[in-house]
């Protein structure tokens, strides 16, 4: 039984879990009815579910959506600037930062203050305007030909990069490499 204590975008989140169990068992019931070459059925329940699947994650905890023009100026500023034939998706923010996800699967964090977190460009490379000149020549010295697609900068000033390689690397606050994970 749901509470009414809880946030709204935890009775959301509720919301989709009981969804999800509901589809599912629709799934498992129609399987056993429908033909088994055809899946018609089956299928569109399925991407039903995957869909409320891939969004409950988003409305999570105190993720609130807003829109692009509600981020601070300098993120808007920087994001025009670096991504500007990206189109977001989805802009949320928490407690504690503020989250981008484009259409085409980027993703972008930044702190309260409007400083960036990460940027995780999947298959892309992440805009070389904003990786710092040390881990751009330390990347290109050490593992030429290879792209940054994913750069996370914590609190410490530690820098976590992943190549499209594979490689991973992290630099302290001296942009030195102080691991490699492959």
């Amino acid at each position: 039984m749901l509470s009414f204590a809880l946030s709204g975008s935890n009775i959301i989140y509720n919301y989709l879990y009981i969804s999800n169990l509901y589809i599912i068992s629709e799934i498992e019931r129609t399987s056993e009815i429908n033909c088994h070459n055809c899946n018609c059925h089956t299928s569109s329940l399925f991407t039903f579910h995957f869909s409320l699947t891939m969004f409950a994650p988003v409305m999570a905890d105190s993720d609130r959506v807003i829109t692009f023009e509600q981020l601070p100026a300098q993120v808007q500023t920087l994001l025009k600037k670096n991504f500007a034939h990206k189109v977001p998706l989805v802009v949320t923010v928490d407690w504690d930062d503020y989250t981008v996800r484009f259409q085409s699967g980027e993703k972008a964090e930044f702190d309260k203050r409007g400083n960036w977190r990460e940027f995780d460009c999947r298959m892309s490379a992440v805009p070389t305007a904003l990786i710092p000149e040390q881990i751009k020549a330390g990347v290109e010295k050490t593992f030429p030909g290879a792209v940054i697609v994913k750069i996370d900068r914590d609190r410490r000033g530690t820098y976590d990069v992943k190549l499209n390689n594979g490689m991973e690397l992290e630099f302290n606050s001296y942009f030195q490499v102080i691991d490699i994970d492959d």
